[in-house]
Parts: C-alpha cells; structure tokens; sequence
C-alpha cells in the first residue's frame, strides 16, 4: 500500500479502497485465494452491525485491483523484516537464555509491526529493521546485543551499522498511531476533496464512462 501512494494520491484513490484490494491481492500472493464475496462479508456484516447501510462493495475492490497491481509493477512481492528477526532470534541462542530471548523477540516483532507504519521500510533493509527492533526489545529484558553484534560483525562493519540501528530505534519510539478521531477527521476531508474523474459516484465518472462506452473500438490494424 505505501508503494503504491508514491505513484498516486488519496485524493484519486481512497485509502480504505486501497487498503481492502491491497489485502485481498496478498490473499492471491500467498496462495490463500478467497472468493470476493466471502472476502467483503465479514465487512459488509460489521456495517450491518453498526446500524448504518453497507458501503463495502465488491466493485470497489475489483475496480482498483488492476490499478494497484499496475502501480506496483507487477511486483506483487513483499520483503518485510519478520523473516529476518526470526533468523536473528535462531542465531542469537547460543549467547543467551532462550526463555529471556524468546521474551525479546515477541517485544520485537511488536516493534517491526510499528516498523510498518513509518517510512522505514524505504529507508533501510528488512534485515537493517529487524536489528533495530531486536536492540530495542533487548534494552526491555536487559540483554546486551552488542556483544552477539561484536562475535557476527568486524569494527569497521559496526561504524557502520550502529547509527543505522541508532536512527531505527529512533524512528520507532518515535511513531505516534492515529487517533479514531483523527483518522475521522481526515476521512471527512478526502470525501469533500476526492477528485470527481476517479470517483464512480459521481456525475463527472459516469458521464465519462457513458461517453466511452459509446465511443466505438478501432484496432490498431484498422
């Protein structure tokens, strides 16, 4: 979803839209492929639930499916630092007390799921992240990494990779979540500021489709 806003802007494509169709994309990468309709009706049934109408569609997915994977370059695959956190917390236990480890790497895979809400994961390999959350977490059951980073890295690597894990932390600790107010408030905005050629409720969209479908298809090899 964050690659896919460095080609477009919420003001063409809702967040939420995106976010939907983004997840049931990864239900096709990861070879748990769902039907539209058992995908949106959890949706729908909460809408239901809250006493208002149902505004999740299927077209509102399926519309932008093609959108996003275009966006995307088709690259559909996600390096994210899960894999590798795990990997340190596998290569870390001869240093350590696994029962303490395993206590620091739960707090660091809390810390990647915050990793994914900043601008991290354009900024620094998943590997780069992982650490940074590991360091982290250690810090919270009292381990000192630095002596596993001192048996796996040479100093000059280190010089290195310390202010990396420096500005990782940072940016973490730093990460504030969004309000429900806050997020209801910008919402309100993006209704009032969509930009009408993108939005199928329109009269501008429909007009533009009218016209298009009546526009007769001439082949290249006409």
């Amino acid at each position: 979803m964050k690659r896919f806003y460095l080609h477009n802007v919420v003001f063409d494509y809702p967040p939420k839209n995106t976010m939907l169709t983004c997840l049931y994309l990864a239900t096709k990468a990861e070879n748990s492929f769902m039907k539209i309709e058992d995908f949106i009706r959890p949706l729908q049934d909460a809408e239901g639930r809250k006493g208002g109408k149902v505004q999740t569609k299927s077209d509102d997915i399926l519309d932008l499916e093609f959108v996003v994977i275009q966006s995307l370059q088709f690259e559909l695959a996600v390096h994210h630092p899960y894999r590798a956190a795990y990997g340190f917390f596998l290569d870390m236990q001869p240093y350590y007390d696994v029962a303490v480890l395993k206590t620091a790497y739960d707090r660091t895979v809390h810390f990647n799921d915050i990793s994914l809400f900043t601008d991290l994961v354009f900024l620094y390999q998943p590997s780069q992240i992982a650490l940074g959350a590991f360091k982290l977490a250690a810090k919270e059951v009292d381990i000192d990494i630095d002596v596993y980073l001192a048996q796996r890295f040479d100093a000059r690597a280190l010089e290195v990779l310390f202010p990396i894990l420096e500005d990782i932390q940072d940016i973490i600790l730093g990460f504030k979540n969004t309000t429900t107010n806050e997020a209801r408030a910008i919402d309100r905005k993006l209704i009032l500021c969509r930009n009408p050629e993108k939005n199928p409720a329109s009269m501008l969209y429909k007009k533009k489709a009218a016209e298009q479908a009546d526009t007769p298809y001439v082949s290249d090899s006409d």
